[in-house]
Order: structure tokens, then sequence, then C-alpha cells
């Protein structure tokens, strides 16, 4: 009877310790968990840029990246540059016209 629960024994260790065991069953779990946190980022990536897509598919909100990005004015548009500094004579500096 001794034998054969140490039989069993020996084949519980050998199972939990082989390459197939307990240890590569601990590796995978932490393999799994690190996939999953890496799907949630990409997943929370993709609908942010999906968000954005849509945004710049409305003609208003390209012209104002293009305008707050780039400087555009419009050809019937006047813009006054102010500077902070108080200069010893008026400077107004006109764009597009």
């Amino acid at each position: 009877m001794k034998q054969v629960l140490f039989g069993i024994l020996l084949l519980l260790v050998l199972t939990a310790f082989s390459n197939d065991g307990l240890f590569k069953y601990y590796h995978l779990k932490r393999f799994e968990k690190n996939l999953s946190q890496k799907n949630q980022k990409i997943e929370e990536e993709n609908n942010s840029l999906k968000i954005e897509i849509k945004e710049l598919q409305n003609p208003k909100t390209i012209e104002k990246h293009i305008r707050n990005t780039l400087g555009y004015v419009l050809d019937n548009e006047l813009i006054f540059e102010l500077s902070e500094s108080k200069p010893s004579t008026p400077h107004i500096r006109f764009l597009g016209i």
C-alpha cells in the first residue's frame, strides 16, 4: 500500500514539475494576462482613432484644424496681430485680404 501511495505521489510531483506541468501553466497564464492588457490598450487606441476619423470627416473640423495648426485665413478675412509689449509706434500687421 505504501508503494502505491508513493507511486501516486511521485506521479503527481513529476506531472507538476514536468515541461507540461504547473510551471508551464503559470507562464502561459502570465503570458495570457500580458496579451489581454496589450489588446485592451490597442482597443482603446483604435476607439480613439475611430473618433478622430469621424471628426475629420466634418468639413468644419477640417477647417478648424487647418486654421489652428497651419495658420490659414480666408481671402476676405483680416487678422490683427497684437503684441504684449508696448512699442513706441503703433504696429498693426495685416494678413490676407
